[in-house]
């Protein structure tokens, strides 16, 4: 019995080492640790999947199910506030208020929660920040907000949003700065002329009521934003504001999009914001209105994203006098294939790891020249970096399954599983 036992995990065992990396999980998305049970809603929507790669970027993503930070991909927030009524002071917790690998006591999935406090608190206000930029591809983020009260305008500004910095003194990022965003003068950074700051979900007005726009900023303009461009408005969502909300964030060259899930199907908003050479970048702040234009010169740069939750300084029409809580159970980030220009362009092309499973070194053989290897975890954590070698020194890896991510001199990337024996 034992030996027929072990030649049915050996072949069993074998049998999954050839399986597609695209095919695991691609109808149910069990590719996703910890969030198996939200099936399709971790990929971008059936009738645009082509456009995107087949699996998230692990780099630049988090499925947020660890116990702990991962300081490859986030920093805290320690700079800057979300004006309201000229007050900009904000009390930044960096990482006090924000909890990890908590879990949902229906499903089971974790999920990383930052509070902000109630009004007149001293626990004031935190949030993480990338020390990743991104730009082209579809986006997806899972979260809640917990501890509004309906019909009042809270104190708290829970967010996710992006940015040409990442507004951490800790481990400041910038579009201005080297291959991985590091400044060498702080202060003599400053804001490009014009870019694009992306709310893909935002609260700010009668609880809960949460919304999805884009800001064009302009140096020139009185207080530097130019526009906003209104994408929805939920006037009220108190029947679910406890409930898991799963949107979308579709961004190309040449349009800007957002989806959101539900009734287990992806549904685009109705607006449709548009990326043209010299756009008008005009206000539209009516969701029903069908169009938008933005300039290129603004959508034209890679960005930061900031996951925060402000607390206001005390407003008088603010009367929220209870904690929130904002909690992401997901951050997923599928790179663009293909754009008209170029940019991100991805060609598929024969790439093979041998051997596989390894013990000490992996090698990659490819149709074009090896320009950078990232080794991360399955669960996205970085653990080797290499560039320009196509042979792998993973000898210190602890066995598992790793993905190697391949970038090439052709501009593709390729992503595929290995184990380490």
């Amino acid at each position: 019995m034992n030996k027929i036992f072990l030649f049915l995990l050996k072949i069993s065992f074998v049998f999954m080492l050839f399986i597609p990396l695209s095919s695991v999980g691609e109808d149910n998305g069990t590719n996703v640790p910890d969030l198996s049970s939200s099936g399709d809603a971790l990929k971008p929507p059936t009738s645009i999947q082509t456009v995107f790669e087949s699996n998230f970027d692990p780099s630049k993503s988090d499925t947020f199910d660890s116990t702990a930070l991962d300081t490859d991909k986030w920093t805290f927030r320690t700079q800057g506030g979300a004006r309201f009524l000229t007050l900009d002071e904000v009390n930044w917790r960096k990482g006090a208020n924000i909890t990890y690998g908590n879990v949902d006591e229906k499903t089971g999935e974790k999920f990383v929660s930052i509070e902000a406090a109630a009004k007149g608190s001293s626990m004031g206000s935190d949030a993480l920040t990338s020390k990743f930029r991104t730009k082209y591809g579809f986006y997806i983020a899972r979260f809640r907000m917990k501890g509004l009260t309906t019909n009042v305008r809270p104190v708290q500004h829970p967010a996710i949003w992006s940015a040409w910095k990442n507004f951490s003194d800790l481990e400041y990022r910038s579009i201005n700065g080297d291959e991985n965003g590091i400044v060498q003068n702080q202060s003599s950074d400053r804001d490009p002329a014009n870019w694009l700051e992306v709310d893909f979900v935002e609260l700010y007005d009668n609880a809960p009521a949460w919304k999805m726009l884009t800001l064009t900023h302009d140096r020139e303009s009185a207080g530097w934003v130019n526009a906003k461009q209104f994408a929805t408005s939920e006037s009220n969502l108190t029947a679910t504001s406890n409930d898991w909300q799963t949107i979308g964030f579709e961004f190309r060259e040449n349009y800007i999009r957002f989806w959101r899930y539900t009734n287990n199907q992806w549904i685009a908003e109705p607006k449709t914001i548009s990326i043209k050479e010299g756009g008008s970048n005009a206000n539209v702040t009516n969701p029903s209105t069908p169009t938008a234009e933005i300039d290129k010169l603004n959508a034209d740069r890679e960005m930061y994203w900031i996951l925060s939750n402000v607390r206001f300084m005390p407003i008088a029409d603010r009367d929220s006098d209870n904690d929130v809580f904002f909690e992401i159970d997901c951050f997923l980030y599928y790179p663009i294939i293909n754009t008209t220009t170029g940019i991100n362009k991805v060609k598929k092309k024969s790439l093979n790891l041998f051997p596989n499973p390894a013990q000490n070194e992996l090698k990659i053989e490819s149709d074009s020249p090896v320009i950078k290897t990232n080794i991360t975890s399955v669960l996205g954590k970085n653990v080797l970096s290499f560039a320009k070698i196509n042979l792998l020194d993973i000898s210190k890896l602890t066995k598992g399954m790793y993905v190697a991510s391949v970038l090439l001199e052709d501009v593709s990337v390729t992503s595929k599983f290995f184990i380490k024996k």
